[in-house]
């Protein structure tokens, strides 16, 4: 028997209150499972709408797919082009139609769905999937196929055009990302005149009704078919033809941008798109916050920078210093390892620019001859001319932060502080190095050298900001665990008891010593011995029953 592949991409559902909700089967997931390396691959993603005509018409573009083993009963269908999955490049296309019957019970074939309720109005399940499709599955579309003549003619996709003007542009990209869209037209039979004239009344509506149409689709094309009495294949040649050049357009297009997205990248931005859309239609997808969504910017970013500037400037270094300084450090925070490289300015302006101006205007700061915003401006120069370089030479944004401290080291070592870290700005500092500067829990993992021997042990060499060479051994408290205090109540008569505790305490231990398992120990009496002098267990008890003999003779 044939097995059937079941391609349920998206679609619409009700709910118990008879709200419509917006289903996702997985599709997508499991189609990037099966790519060999995804991390590394760069999906391109064609959208056919239309009914029997676009059936027709996958057939003889896909013909190694073998279109007729696929099944679904969804609304928005996702499948791929066998003969490209292991390429760098390969080809995703989706397709579906207008038609929409969503049921309280949809089929999923056994399968978990991720299900979300609508919360935007809509009149009818048509108009719902209008919206599915606008602000949805063209967010990441490089190339649309409409097929006239499954919608009507030409007046009708001119309408469904308008329409998703309408609804504005669902992304925070640059316009020339947006998705192409090729209007597929069947041959010409007779009634040249006329046919001329029908797309002459098409472009006339689209430009009369839409004269921004190039914020949402970036280009618009026309091709017809060739006649039927050419094979099957050959009819289907020159729209083969345009379609795989427009997928390499756009691909070039996305690159110039730096909005090329990874089969990971899609997967993860495609599941925040899918609950961005359930939640409001109102706000375009913004990309940039996206890649932030599990490690957002802190909101306390703009007292740390105002902090930053202020005791530079006690330092005695000039605002063009302290704003190379900071832009690297913006950098080394969002451009992680595996971080999706947007474009720097767009990730400047969304996640740090609000926070540099809050900065300069707690600080009250004046520059002769330069506005805040132009000061703002110099740090975001800054931050573009160092991703570039980085872009060129492939360094990682961490090492540019070594070299960039070690390269200043001989200004900025006189920067102090006990508030911030020293080294990435952005969190409280945490250790402090002999020489007096300071770091946090992170940076010490990310430049500390780690121990073979022990979990979270990490050794500073040097100091970034001034080259001292002297170690640091920093303990890193573990993700997963909770602080752990010692409190001991060591006065009266009794103090020494709790000594003798710990001493029973250390046995079990062996050869490990019980301070190390302590982040917090207080204490009074036996117990400050213990935790502020730091003395030997068998010390601190000598010392108690010492005392206790002199004073209770």
């Amino acid at each position: 028997m044939q097995r059937i592949d079941d391609i349920s991409w998206l679609g619409l559902g009700l709910s118990e209150s008879k709200k419509f909700t917006l289903l996702d089967y997985g599709r997508l997931d499991r189609v990037i499972t099966e790519m060999g390396d995804p991390a590394n691959q760069y999906p391109t993603l064609c959208v056919y709408m239309g009914g029997r005509s676009k059936d027709a018409c996958l057939r003889r573009l896909y013909p190694n797919n073998n279109i007729k083993r696929h099944a679904s009963t969804a609304e928005i269908k996702l499948r791929y082009d066998i003969d490209s999955l292991n390429t760098t490049r390969p080809v995703l296309f989706t397709d579906g139609d207008l038609k929409c019957m969503p049921s309280a019970y949809p089929s999923t074939n056994g399968r978990p769905k991720l299900e979300r309720s609508i919360s935007w109005d809509t009149s009818s399940a048509e108009k719902a999937l209008y919206i599915i499709w606008a602000r949805l599955v063209f967010l990441f579309a490089d190339v649309i196929c409409v097929f006239a003549n499954d919608f009507g003619d030409l007046l009708d996709v001119a309408g469904f055009l308008l329409e998703c003007l309408s609804l504005q542009a669902p992304s925070s990209l640059p316009s020339a990302v947006r998705p192409r869209v090729i209007i597929v037209l069947e041959a010409r039979l007779d009634g040249e005149q006329e046919d001329i004239q029908n797309v002459e009344h098409f472009y006339c509506k689209l430009h009369k009704e839409g004269p921004n149409l190039r914020e949402y689709f970036s280009a618009v094309h026309l091709i017809r078919l060739e006649s039927s009495h050419l094979s099957e294949n050959a009819r289907y040649e020159r729209l083969r033809a345009l379609i795989m050049g427009q997928l390499d357009d756009m691909c070039t297009v996305r690159e110039d941008h730096r909005a090329l997205f990874s089969a990971t990248h899609l997967g993860a931005l495609f599941r925040l798109a899918f609950q961005h859309t359930a939640e409001g239609i109102c706000r375009p997808f913004d990309f940039v916050k996206a890649t932030r969504a599990q490690d957002e910017v802190p909101s306390t970013l703009s007292r740390s920078l105002a902090h930053y500037l202020e005791i530079g400037a006690k330092a005695g270094l000039r605002y063009e210093e302290l704003a190379t300084s900071i832009s690297s450090a913006l950098l080394m925070d969002h451009y992680i390892p595996g971080m999706l490289a947007l474009e720097p300015r767009a990730v400047f302006q969304t996640l740090y620019r609000p926070a540099v101006r809050d900065a300069l205007h707690i600080l009250g700061w004046y520059q002769p001859g330069k506005t805040i915003e132009e000061l703002v401006g110099v740090v975001e120069c800054r931050l573009v001319d160092q991703f570039e370089l980085l872009d060129r030479t492939g360094q990682s944004s961490l090492e540019f932060r070594r070299e960039q401290l070690r390269a200043s080291s001989g200004r900025i070592c006189q920067i102090r502080s006990n508030k911030i870290c020293l080294v990435c700005l952005f969190r409280v500092a945490q250790h402090r190095l002999d020489c007096g500067h300071t770091l946090c829990d992170l940076c010490a993992q990310l430049f500390g050298t780690p121990a073979p021997d022990i979990e979270y042990n990490f050794t500073i060499d040097a100091c970034l900001c001034c080259l001292y060479q002297r170690p640091l051994v920093i303990d890193v408290l573990p993700p997963t665990m909770n602080p752990t205090v010692l409190a001991i109540d060591g006065g009266g008569v009794r103090g020494v008891i709790p000594l003798e505790f710990l001493i029973l305490v250390q046995e079990s231990l062996g050869c490990c010593p019980l301070q190390d398992l302590i982040d917090l120990a207080v204490g009074t009496s036996s117990g400050m011995c213990r935790s502020k002098l730091e003395y030997p267990l068998f010390v601190s008890v000598f010392s108690v029953r010492f005392l206790a003999s002199q004073y209770f003779v």
